[in-house]
């Protein structure tokens, strides 16, 4: 398992609520970018929302030591045109 995976897969199964994570500020940028690469990775959560017509996006906000990433699902847009 890759060192961010974990923290992916607790994301997918919970996407209404966030991952909060404590680290220290200057390495936010760094998780963040790891976990953006692990959900790329996943291409099969990729292929199952798709099914839906829909499509998954995160986000961050980061606020002294600690570090929120949401993951919203949506309604993608290019099958709607």
């Amino acid at each position: 398992m890759r060192k961010y995976q974990a923290a992916w897969n607790q994301l997918k199964q919970n996407p209404n609520e966030p991952l909060v994570i404590s680290a220290h500020p200057a390495y936010h940028r760094r998780i963040y970018k790891a976990i953006r690469k692990e959900k790329h990775l996943d291409v099969v959560h990729h292929m199952l929302i798709a099914e839906d017509g829909k499509q998954s996006k995160l986000s961050s906000r980061s606020e002294g030591n600690k570090l929120e990433i949401i993951l919203t699902i949506g309604v993608a847009l290019h099958g709607i045109f």
